[in-house]
């Protein structure tokens, strides 16, 4: 069961944001049409979020992110969604963490690459993914956010949205 609080924030970019509440598997999904991207761009797709005080679950377990053409072949990596991951944790490398109805999985150290990165705005932001469009088509493009391999208990995570920009401006 997903648990999420919807409420108004005044001056930024989305004029909702939801607040997980408490909730064992977590899954955020966007998808733009790519015939509303300029042509020969590369684009980034960042989940913008922070954290309550009172967060807990996403201190150990990444969350997979994933962007792809709609039914098509995806792209998949992990991520962390804890803005202190890369000092809560010293791993020498990928280790194993156990078996879900997906299967086996590896969970990496985290790193400059796979943890959020503090916003001037206060917010966090993960990368989900890079997209380049080449133009001439319409592909509806889908981006999401999982975690449902943990098992565990999460709570504290307020989404902002998932914002696509041309990677130049980042």
């Amino acid at each position: 069961m997903f648990i999420f609080i919807f409420f108004r924030i005044l001056n930024f970019r989305f004029t909702e944001v939801a607040e997980l509440i408490s909730v064992r598997q977590m899954e955020v999904i966007g998808n733009v049409n790519t015939s509303i991207l300029s042509p020969n761009t590369t684009y980034v797709a960042q989940l913008v979020f922070m954290t309550t005080s009172e967060a807990y679950g996403f201190e150990y377990q990444p969350a997979e992110v994933c962007i792809g053409p709609f039914g098509d072949n995806s792209k998949t990596r992990m991520m962390y969604l804890d803005p202190h991951a890369r000092t809560r944790r010293r791993l020498l490398g990928p280790r194993g963490v156990g078996s879900s109805r997906r299967g086996v999985f590896v969970v990496h150290p985290p790193s400059e690459d796979n943890c959020p990165k503090l916003r001037e705005d206060g917010w966090f932001e993960v990368e989900i993914w890079e997209y380049f469009n080449k133009g001439g088509e319409e592909i509806e493009v889908e981006m999401s956010v999982v975690e449902i391999k943990g098992g565990n208990t999460k709570s504290g995570l307020i989404i902002q949205g998932i914002e696509i920009r041309p990677k130049h401006c980042v």
